[in-house]
């Protein structure tokens, strides 16, 4: 089994009991295979790597590849249409790109696409596995400001996995740093870089240290 979808059958898992926990029966992994069960809908659809980006199918468009799973669970085309605006206005997504493949498609337009394909069906909490992972500084940047306003936008609950603590700081409220598959420290930026539970914690920081201190002076989110 491939590494990276190892780890995203643990984040899935243990996002699943972690949300069980708090929410009872009322939870369930939303999947194409899943459409239809209810309760705690889980978007697990804004994913990236340094290889190929956002996943998205290259033979489809991009309001294809957003719309593809409401088109599967029989959404009107009215529906789905008036859906296709309001994500393109959050996302800040040109319209006028929708009938263009990903090929044809920044990799900042691409990474657009993937999270309205995640935001299409609305769901309660979003996890998003390094979606900024393979994009270039400058269009880092600008996404995740923009993605932290499309955050507090929302008021979700987002679940978002990466590397990289300085941006673990800039979005999170709270952070849960692991190691192979266990919660070392669970705190605020300020926490783990003033009060480390262990070493792999303080080595974790000290490896990023500069970062995290412009973060912490700065303000972060």
């Amino acid at each position: 089994m491939a590494p990276l979808r190892r780890k995203s059958l643990l984040l899935t898992g243990y996002l699943e009991w972690l949300l069980t926990e708090a929410l009872g029966d009322r939870i369930s992994i939303v999947t194409p295979r899943e459409p239809n069960r209810r309760g705690c809908q889980i978007s697990l659809r804004v994913t990236s790597d340094s290889y190929s980006g956002p996943d998205l199918f290259p033979h489809l468009s991009a309001a294809h590849n957003v719309a593809l799973l409401a088109r599967h669970l029989g959404w009107d085309e009215t529906r789905v249409t008036a859906r296709l605006d309001e994500l393109a206005d959050l996302a800040r997504f040109p319209v006028d790109c929708f009938d263009r493949f990903p090929a044809q498609l920044s990799s900042g337009e691409r990474q657009r696409v993937s999270l309205m394909r995640a935001l299409m069906l609305d769901p309660d909490v979003l996890l998003l596995d390094e979606p900024l992972g393979s994009l270039d500084p400058i269009v880092r940047s600008e996404l995740q400001s923009d993605l932290r306003d499309i955050f507090r936008t929302l008021n979700k609950t987002v679940v978002l996995v990466t590397h990289d603590m300085g941006e673990a700081g800039f979005f999170g409220h709270v952070i849960v740093l692991m190691r192979q598959g266990r919660i070392v420290q669970q705190g605020t930026l300020s926490q783990l870089i003033n009060e480390p539970a262990d070493d792999f914690v303080e080595r974790f920081i000290r490896a990023q240290g500069t970062t995290l201190h412009v973060l912490e002076e700065g303000g972060g989110s």
